[in-house]
Order: structure tokens, then sequence, then C-alpha cells
């Protein structure tokens, strides 16, 4: 996932967290790609 090409980062993003908290996250990065 290009993430960084659309200004968003994965500073505050950890991939140890749950799978279900991790969606969550990857939708809100997804969110502010659009």
């Amino acid at each position: 996932m290009p993430l960084r090409r659309c200004g968003c980062t994965l500073e505050e993003f950890n991939f140890e967290v749950p799978i279900k908290v991790a969606f969550e996250r990857i939708s809100v990065l997804k969110s502010c790609c659009v």
C-alpha cells in the first residue's frame, strides 16, 4: 500500500495491535488519501 504517496504516514501505526484495530487504522489512513 503506497500510503506515503498520498501523504499518509505510518508513524502511529502499530503492526502488533489486534487485526481488527489494525484494519480500522488502515481505513483511517486510506480515508486521508481520498
